[in-house]
């Protein structure tokens, strides 16, 4: 019970992790070439508090967003396939009669 609660609560956090940094990247994308308004322009500071982020993650280069996001999914998708192929097999899934 505890191991699924703790493998829920990873998965949310790893789509949470994956909203951020994408969210943050689309918005750097969109907003890149604005007409900045002066000192107090709201878009500039959007932009760097999404620059921030993206730092504070730890993702500076899209190589390394690249590389996080392969080291997180490709071990669970293994994991799955892994899970998938091998299932259950005891002898009550294998439908064996137990005769005496």
């Amino acid at each position: 019970m505890i191991s699924n609660k703790n493998r829920f609560l990873a998965a949310v956090m790893g789509l949470i992790f994956c909203f951020v940094i994408l969210s943050s990247s689309c918005f750097i994308i969109a907003h890149a070439d604005h007409d900045c308004s002066g000192e107090d322009c709201v878009v500039c500071m959007e932009l760097s508090q999404c620059r921030n982020t993206i730092s504070a993650l730890g993702t500076d280069s899209p190589s390394q967003l690249i590389i996080t996001a392969a080291a997180v999914s490709v071990p669970a998708v293994i994991a799955a396939a892994v899970r998938t192929v091998l299932g259950n097999t005891t002898l009550i899934s294998l439908k064996v009669e137990l005769l005496n």
